[in-house]
């Protein structure tokens, strides 16, 4: 597996930019999204903002578990005021850390572009303008077998409160592996129905949060789980609708 280290033209933030007053920038392209990304402007190296090729030198350096300063990355890169750093200087330093890479006089693919300036990673969808500010060829470098995982996203908990006598409370965009918890500070029965996106039901289930409740001071009535348990039904995956109707007493319930 490659990624790539491409000179451009930019404006002063670093977007392509082939205009007067052009300067020059590199930002690393990958066939991949989880890039470490790398601020060259915060990074903490001395010559920050001729940095953008260290920082991208940087980013591969951390995917392939090295963590050097950047500003040792800029001393071995030979990075100067104003020129930043050349391309010789880039593959020496590469090579100086143990990344493979060659110089090759065609475009790299089409990919995700960690641009140093900010340390932002950019869509796919505008490589063609970074291609198109291209100084022309790139510096591919050899990448560790398998990046890193993207950051897994926690799902997100939704609560509600079901007073008695209020309107029914529809949770749409559930899965059967969704986790429900039913809290109620009294014994209460809570009627569930469950039905896909084209209205076809799964399931109607009357649930007993049964219990003394707070009041006599063994806590609220609870019941939690996996909504297809909670249900009844443990082979359903979703996706489908949840639909709470109020019951006798007030209860609430969270879903994530």
């Amino acid at each position: 597996m490659s990624s790539y280290l491409l000179a451009i033209y930019s404006d002063s933030a670093g977007n392509p930019y082939t205009g007067p007053g052009r300067i020059g920038h590199v930002v690393r392209v990958a066939p991949y999204a989880a890039m470490p990304l790398v601020n060259e402007f915060t990074s903490g190296g001395p010559l920050a903002h001729v940095a953008c090729a260290p920082a991208c030198i940087e980013s591969r350096l951390i995917q392939g578990g090295l963590t050097v300063p950047i500003s040792e990355v800029e001393a071995v890169a030979g990075t100067a005021i104003p020129v930043g750093t050349l391309d010789p200087g880039i593959e020496r330093c590469l090579r100086y850390f143990g990344v493979a890479n060659s110089f090759s006089a065609s475009s790299p693919p089409s990919g995700w572009i960690m641009n140093p300036a900010g340390g932002r990673l950019v869509s796919p969808a505008a490589f063609p303008q970074y291609l198109a500010a291209s100084q022309g060829g790139c510096i591919v470098m050899a990448d560790p077998v398998t990046p890193p995982p993207p950051p897994i996203e926690e799902p997100e908990m939704q609560t509600f409160v079901i007073e008695p006598g209020a309107e029914p409370t529809l949770i749409p965009g559930l899965a059967g592996t969704s986790t429900l918890n039913l809290v109620a500070d009294v014994s209460v029965s809570v009627e569930l129905f469950v039905w896909e996106p084209d209205g076809t039901p799964v399931a109607e289930k009357v649930v007993a949060l049964l219990g003394n409740g707070a009041a006599a001071g063994k806590g609220p009535a609870q019941v939690s789980g996996y909504l297809r348990d909670v249900l009844g039904v443990p082979a359903f995956m979703g996706p489908c609708t949840l639909y709470l109707a109020p019951a006798a007493a007030p209860y609430s319930v969270s879903v994530y």
